[in-house]
């Protein structure tokens, strides 16, 4: 547990905004349109920088070695494969459902306080503080 807290907070201090903005998007009802609309973007962001980086800046004499050694980026990359395809195939959701299974069990059969449904929007602190259009927009599931 503590790996995933400290990754969490790697990748927060890095670039918060991306995970409000997914964590937003997930949120909402139906999220795949949000997401696939938000992959696509950064794909192409990506590609366009990508590119960029590659063809006009390939010339310069920047950057021809790498400091981390190849074998932890073949580490690296290799754990990410593994990660991805145990969260493609549904391993890691089943193993997910059985440990939420054995808490609920061992806590007694209690649920949790929240467990009875999705949060509502308007339950949110600082809620009330937001301008009517946007109390709106986020009712309806605008994106």
């Amino acid at each position: 547990m503590w790996g995933t807290v400290l990754l969490m907070a790697v990748v927060a201090g890095v670039d918060p905004v991306r995970i409000g903005a997914v964590g937003f998007m997930l949120s909402r009802r139906r999220p795949t349109g949000l997401l696939a609309a938000y992959f696509v973007g950064g794909f192409g962001v990506s590609l366009i920088i990508g590119g960029v980086l590659v063809f006009v800046l390939g010339k310069a004499d920047i950057g021809k070695s790498s400091s981390v050694p190849p074998g932890i980026e073949i580490a690296v990359g290799t754990l990410a494969l593994v990660v991805a395809v145990l969260v493609g195939t549904g391993v890691a959701a089943r193993v997910r459902d059985r440990v939420e299974a054995r808490r609920h069990s061992d806590n007694g059969g209690a649920e949790p306080a929240d467990a009875g449904g999705a949060h509502s929007v308007e339950q949110l602190p600082g809620f009330e503080k937001l301008p009517r259009r946007a109390q709106n927009a986020l009712r309806s599931e605008s994106p």
